[in-house]
């Protein structure tokens, strides 16, 4: 609530970013303090700075980042029928993402290339009805 609806802004909390150049955010909630989040940790075995995604969302770009998020998902639901063979697909690459966000930073990895490929053509009118055919 204390950078509320903007959140704390880039760089400055559960990125790579924050750890390099300890961010003072640490400092104000004694997170220093925390295994993992001390300034003498980044770069270590014991390197917990981007550990997972929804904390940068949450903290960094706060209540709007979060309707953000809400309103591309929704976008991209909206943009798949139903009715499409991709659709199943779809809401299994969704949920991995959601879920994998829980324990990664996803959407940093090289991991989520594809899957974000695969997610923009299945969402995807033109595709569909290549799919249909």
């Amino acid at each position: 609530m204390d950078y509320f609806p903007c959140g704390s802004g880039l760089g400055t909390f559960a990125t790579d970013a924050s750890g390099k150049y300890y961010s003072p955010l640490y400092y104000i909630y004694d997170l220093d303090k925390v295994y993992g989040l001390s300034p003498d940790n980044y770069g270590t075995d014991d390197d917990f700075f981007s550990d997972t995604f929804y904390p940068v969302l949450i903290a960094e770009f706060g209540l709007l980042g979060i309707i953000s998020f809400i309103l591309f998902w929704k976008a991209r639901f909206k943009n798949i029928s139903k009715e499409s063979p991709g659709f199943k697909l779809f809401i299994f690459l969704l949920f991995f993402v959601l879920i994998e966000s829980i324990a990664s930073p996803t959407f940093v990895t090289m991991t989520m290339i594809p899957i974000m490929l695969a997610i923009g053509m299945l969402s995807s009118g033109k595709v569909q009805e290549k799919v249909k055919c």
